[in-house]
């Protein structure tokens, strides 16, 4: 998503995720287009985000990061 700010930022933020999460976090996840089930204003897929590298992303990133935070529970 950073990517969509700029070229700078999509760089900066692929970098720290190869840093904290290794060389499949660098490349876009792609979702194939047998997966979409309807594009309007918001897009439908028919795929659970848990499934994907993001969910682990968002895992890791809750367990180490955000439960760390006083009054995040």
């Amino acid at each position: 998503m950073a990517r969509r700010i700029g070229e700078h930022a999509g760089r900066r933020v692929a970098r720290l995720a190869g840093k904290i999460g290794g060389a499949r976090y660098v490349e876009p996840y792609r979702i194939p287009w047998s997966r979409v089930r309807r594009m309007e204003v918001d897009i439908e897929v028919d795929l659970d985000a848990r499934d994907t590298p993001l969910g682990n992303w968002q895992r890791w990133l809750r367990e180490h990061i955000v439960e760390r935070i006083p009054g995040s529970r």
